[in-house]
């Protein structure tokens, strides 16, 4: 447990925006993992055993750090989780996808806690990530940790990566690939949604005007059989 847990505080460092953080949950999570992961959502005791922990005790951790999720392989040599929280600053920036990248890059060192690490913007489907990289090592010897650092529906949201220092870290780009969450701003959807915005009102003026069309046509009709009957009558 103590090598999770120093991870955990490592990570834990890097978010510390203010002293103060409340913990929230996190909307719409998707993330797409590979087979060698096992989260903890779904085989708790498998993890726990991993860990050489308790299920209890790792539930409790993750409430009170507010991580959403918990996946590690069954060497304990890749760790993958998501963290969410919310505090003055994110409520206040609420997505940092409206920021510019030059005003993320003079809120890094607030940003990430500390002056001396670096972070990268990068930016997808619209949404704005920081990414660092960094390596660390515990009593189980080195490992690198990548983050993806970002402000979305007044909540800070961090994708981490633990990767031992002789694995391979192809599946980060993968896994990273499919990460969204409800607040995040999607271009592709956006997209859609205002192709719709133009389309759905001329659907509905064609729509209408069959309508208008078939009524006319039944009211045409209506009055001619009328016509007809009433000359029948007549002669």
């Amino acid at each position: 447990m103590k090598k999770l847990v120093k991870r955990f505080l490592t990570a834990v460092l890097i978010l510390n925006f203010c002293l103060t953080f409340n913990v929230s949950a996190l909307s719409g999570l998707e993330l797409k993992v590979e087979n060698e992961f096992i989260s903890f959502a779904e085989n708790s005791e498998k993890v726990a055993e991993i860990f050489k922990s308790d299920a209890k005790e790792i539930t409790e951790y993750c409430k009170t750090e507010g991580i959403e999720y918990l996946a590690v392989n069954e060497k304990n040599t890749k760790q993958i989780r998501i963290t969410s929280k919310q505090n003055e600053f994110t409520s206040s920036v609420i997505n940092i996808s409206g920021l510019s990248n030059d005003k993320i890059s003079a809120l890094l060192p607030e940003l990430l806690g500390d002056s001396n690490i670096k972070g990268e913007i990068i930016e997808k489907n619209g949404q704005k990530f920081i990414r660092t990289d960094m390596m660390s090592t515990d009593s189980g010897g080195k490992y690198r940790i990548t983050e993806y650092i970002t402000v979305a529906d007044k909540e800070s949201i961090v994708l981490s990566f633990y990767t031992a220092e002789n694995e391979n870290d192809s599946y980060i780009e993968a896994c990273f690939k499919s990460f969204s969450a409800d607040g995040f701003k999607n271009t592709k959807i956006e997209e859609k949604l205002s192709v719709w915005q133009y389309a759905l009102p001329i659907i509905i003026a064609v729509f209408v005007a069959v309508i208008l069309v078939i009524g006319i046509t039944v009211i045409i009709d209506l009055k001619r059989k009328d016509n007809q009957q009433e000359e029948t009558e007549n002669e």
